[in-house]
């Protein structure tokens, strides 16, 4: 494979020595996602791209994410599992939600108590709070 030959990065030392508040991984992840040259697509999927991914699924299965990207040229394995999932999945049904449908959870949630469950906070946890505080100071 080619990657072997190729100057590894060293993402710890790019990020001490010009981003005072970014990490390595943070670095990594948006030069591999957005700024590569081979990452020149954003935004929505064109319908060549679209026949692309589906046939992609088909040839790999939905376990192979960096196979799929590749056969997408232009996009990342997030951006193809995040069209599929959100868009393009045949088992999941895209469309608003049906008044029966609403019932239907109602039902379920009241029947089983699960609204006696904590409710899950979409708040980052108050000690990872308190570590990206410390790190930009």
């Amino acid at each position: 494979m080619i990657r072997q030959f190729l100057p590894k990065v060293n993402w710890y030392q790019l990020a001490l020595m010009y981003f005072k508040d970014r990490s390595a991984a943070e670095c990594e992840a948006r030069w591999k996602k957005t700024l590569h040259p081979t990452r020149t697509r954003v935004g929505k999927f064109s319908l060549e791209e679209e026949k692309r991914l589906k046939l992609a699924m088909t040839l790999f299965g939905a376990q192979n994410w960096h196979k799929i990207a590749r056969f997408v040229p232009g996009r990342t394995k997030t951006q193809c599992r995040e069209i599929w999932a959100n868009f393009l999945d045949p088992n999941v049904n895209h469309g608003k939600w049906t008044k029966e449908e609403d019932a239907k959870l109602r039902e379920a949630m009241s029947e089983h108590e699960f609204l006696a469950l904590p409710d899950i906070s979409l708040e980052p946890e108050p000690e990872i709070v308190a570590v990206k505080k410390k790190r930009k100071a």
